[in-house]
C-alpha cells in the first residue's frame, strides 16, 4: 500500500498553489499513469481506489479534471466508467467535454493515406498481430516481447517508417512499450493550450504523464502550472516533479483532494455569513415600539395644573 512517503517527489510550490489557486485544473495521461501498463490492453484499468478519488475530485466543486491519452475515446470509456470529466482521444484528435458531445477533427486524406502505407510496410514485416491502427495513428507493441527481440523489432518499424515523416505531416515516437506513428500538428501540448485558454484567470493547471509524448504537455504548461512525471526512470524530462509509478497516483490525487477541499472550504465560509439576514438586538425592537407608543400617550394627554400647597395648620 501506498503511502504519503511516495509524494516525496512533489515540489512544495505544487501544493501551496493548490491551496491558494482560486482555480484547478488536473490533466492527466492514461496508460502507465491512471492505470498500470498491461500486455492485454484492454485490461489495463485504473484500481478501483483512483477511480473512486478521481471521481471524487471530478464531482468537487474545486478542481476541472481531464484525460489526455493517445487511446481512442471508445476505448477509455469502458475503462474509467461515467465519471464526469473531459476526455482527450488520440493526443487530441478526438475530444469530449462535460456537455457529451464527441468531436472528431477531420484528419487530411494525404496523412490518411501515409499511414495505410505505413500499416502496408509492418504487414510485409509478419508483425500485423502486434499492429494496432487508429483513424490518427499506428502504433507496433513491444511489450511482452523479451527485451532483444522488443528492441530489433521496435528498431526495424522506425527504419521503416521514418521517411514518411518527411513532410511533416506524421510524427515518429519510440514510447513505452512499442513505437508510434501518429498525425502531427495535433497533440498533447496542443490539448493543454486548449483548456488553458478556457479556464479561469488564476486557474493553476497540472499535467500528470509518463512517457515521451507527455513532454509536449509539460512544455506547454509554462507559468501556469507543473508537470509530474510517472515512472523510476531518470531520463531528463520538463517535469518538476515525480512520483515513482502509477500506484503513487492514488495518495497524490488524496492530497490533491485534502488541500484543495480545505482552501473551498474556508474560501466559502465569509459567503455563508454574509448570506446571513441582520437581526435586531433581543427585544430591541419591541423594547422602541413600546417607547414610541408611550411618548405618543402621554403627548395627546392634557396637561393639569399642580395642585395648591396644603395648609399647615389651622386658619
Amino acid at each position: 500500500m501506498m503511502s504519503k512517503r511516495d509524494i516525496d517527489g512533489i515540489p512544495a510550490r505544487l501544493w501551496t498553489r493548490v491551496s491558494c489557486a482560486p482555480h484547478r485544473l488536473l490533466m492527466l495521461d492514461y496508460d502507465g499513469t491512471l492505470a498500470p501498463f498491461r500486455v492485454a490492453r484492454g485490461q489495463a484499468a485504473p484500481p478501483a481506489r483512483v477511480l473512486k478519488r478521481l471521481g471524487r475530485l471530478a464531482r468537487a466543486a474545486h478542481t476541472r479534471v481531464a484525460v489526455v491519452s493517445g487511446r481512442p475515446i471508445d476505448e477509455l470509456d469502458p475503462l474509467l466508467g461515467a465519471l464526469p470529466i473531459a476526455l482527450f482521444g488520440e493526443h487530441g484528435w478526438e475530444e469530449r467535454g462535460l456537455d457529451g458531445r464527441l468531436v472528431r477533427h477531420p484528419l487530411a486524406a494525404a496523412t490518411a493515406a501515409l499511414l495505410d502505407r505505413a500499416e502496408r510496410l509492418m504487414r510485409d514485416t509478419g508483425t500485423a498481430g502486434r499492429l494496432e491502427r487508429k483513424r490518427c495513428g499506428i502504433v507496433l507493441h513491444t511489450r511482452g516481447l523479451p527485451s532483444g527481440r522488443a528492441r530489433a523489432v521496435a528498431g526495424r518499424s522506425m527504419v521503416a517508417w521514418r521517411p514518411l515523416t518527411a513532410g511533416a505531416r506524421l510524427v515518429l515516437q519510440p514510447i513505452d512499450g512499442g513505437v508510434e506513428l501518429r498525425a502531427g500538428r495535433r497533440n498533447k501540448g496542443a490539448v493543454v493550450r486548449f483548456l488553458l485558454a478556457r479556464s479561469a484567470p488564476g486557474t493553476f493547471a497540472v499535467f500528470v504523464g509518463d512517457d515521451i509524448a507527455d513532454e509536449e504537455a509539460f512544455g506547454a504548461l509554462g507559468d501556469a502550472g507543473l508537470g509530474v512525471r510517472v515512472g523510476a526512470s531518470r531520463r531528463r524530462s520538463l517535469a518538476r516533479g515525480r512520483l515513482p509509478g502509477s500506484r503513487a497516483l492514488e495518495p497524490f490525487l488524496a492530497e490533491w483532494d485534502r488541500l484543495a477541499g480545505a482552501a473551498a472550504q474556508a474560501a466559502e465560509a465569509p459567503r455563508r455569513v454574509n448570506r446571513r439576514p441582520r437581526r435586531a438586538p433581543r427585544g430591541a425592537s419591541g423594547a422602541g415600539t413600546r417607547g414610541r407608543a408611550a411618548g405618543r400617550r402621554r403627548s395627546s394627554s392634557p396637561r393639569r395644573s399642580p395642585a395648591a400647597p396644603r395648609a399647615s395648620g389651622p386658619a
